[in-house]
This record gives C-alpha cells, sequence and structure tokens, in this order.
C-alpha cells in the first residue's frame, strides 16, 4: 500500500505529465514572472476599475486598494510562516526519489527556491479574490489581460473564485504543488478578509 503523501505526489506527476493545451495556457498566465501573484491580483482590480468606468467612484477604488493592500501583506506574512515552519520538499524532488524511474522528471514551470507548502499562489489569490468579491458581487465577469505585454493570451473569468481556483490549481498542473497545499489554503482567504472587517473600521464617504 502507498501513503497518501506518495498518492499526492503521483497525481501531480500525472497531471503535469498529460498537460492539454489550455492546462499549458493556464500555468503560463499564473506562472506570474515578472511581478508575482500580488501584483496579478492587482491588475485585475485596476481591469474592474476600467470596466466599471463612471461607476467606480474615487471613494470605493481607494477603499479597495486599503483593503487589498491590507489581505495581501497579511496573506504573504502568514504564508511564508507556514513554509519555514513546516519546510516540505517541493515534488520535483519527491518524485525524482521515489516515481520517476529515470529520475529526469522536472516541473513544466521553474520550481521557486523556497519551500513548498503553502501555495504562495493560493494564499495571494483566496484574500484578493475574497475582497473583490465582497465589493463587486459573487458573479462578476471579467477578461484578465495582465500578460498581453508578454503575448499570453487573454483569459476569461465568471467569478474572482473563479480566477482564484484556477490560480491555485495551475500550481499542481505546473507540477510545483501538492493538491493539499493549495485546498489547506483556500480557506485563507476569507479569513483574512473577515478579521480585516472585525478589527479595522473604514470610513465611507
Amino acid at each position: 500500500a502507498t501513503s497518501s503523501f506518495y498518492a499526492s505526489a503521483k497525481e501531480v506527476h500525472d497531471l503535469r505529465n498529460n498537460l492539454s493545451s489550455d492546462e499549458q495556457a493556464q500555468v503560463r498566465f499564473w506562472r506570474d514572472v515578472p511581478g508575482g501573484g500580488h501584483a496579478h491580483w492587482l491588475s485585475i482590480f485596476l481591469q474592474v476599475l476600467d470596466q466599471e468606468g463612471n461607476r467606480a467612484m474615487l471613494d470605493k477604488a481607494a477603499l479597495v486598494f486599503a483593503k487589498m493592500g491590507i489581505t495581501q501583506s497579511d496573506a504573504r506574512i502568514s504564508c511564508w510562516n507556514v513554509k519555514y515552519e513546516y519546510n516540505l520538499l517541493r515534488p520535483v524532488t519527491y518524485i525524482n526519489a521515489f516515481i520517476a524511474p529515470k529520475k529526469d522528471w522536472n516541473s513544466f514551470i521553474t520550481t521557486p527556491n523556497h519551500p513548498e507548502y503553502p501555495s504562495a499562489h493560493s494564499s495571494f489569490s483566496a484574500p484578493a479574490a475574497a475582497v473583490l468579491t465582497q465589493e463587486f458581487g459573487n458573479n462578476y465577469s471579467f477578461t484578465d489581460y495582465t500578460y498581453d505585454f508578454l503575448s499570453l493570451p487573454a483569459r476569461k473569468y465568471t467569478s474572482f473564485a473563479h480566477a482564484a481556483a484556477e490560480a491555485g490549481n495551475s500550481r499542481e498542473l505546473g507540477g510545483l504543488h501538492y493538491p493539499f497545499s493549495i485546498t489547506a489554503w483556500d480557506q485563507l482567504g476569507t479569513r483574512i478578509v473577515n478579521h480585516m472587517n472585525q478589527h479595522i473600521r473604514f470610513k465611507k464617504g
């Protein structure tokens, strides 16, 4: 019998080895180099402001900027504290030690040089999506043009939660994270946003 950890690594191995063309595009789009995942979500917010046009009042824009900044900072601190507390090895290391016969398996995109657990992309995306959902609604459709300058095709989303889920899943598809490192931190976003709303009073108007 194999362990649950082995099963998670095998899932990563198999997904990365059988990526569809759309999954490859998804991984490249959320690679977020240059910039990082937090910058990608700021770009999404700026695009939403453009989409809102005259409906986007300056005071609301300032409020969301503040909430995004606070929650992204909290997510970064939480994520990196946990990363170095657990110091979990990356899939590429485990897979080449125990799964890949020729020991030549590699992630689809470059594996970052910091510990695996948790997924930083999930940690950034969950609170960003939670803030934007609270401000603009559950089913806010948008097209993300963040990487037009890199000639990466724009991607369409039916909600901010949809985009956050794709951001997190892209890291497993790309071979960077085990599935539990993504799902465990999908819950972080709402908790961070709720904590902010409970302890910070924002004045409107």
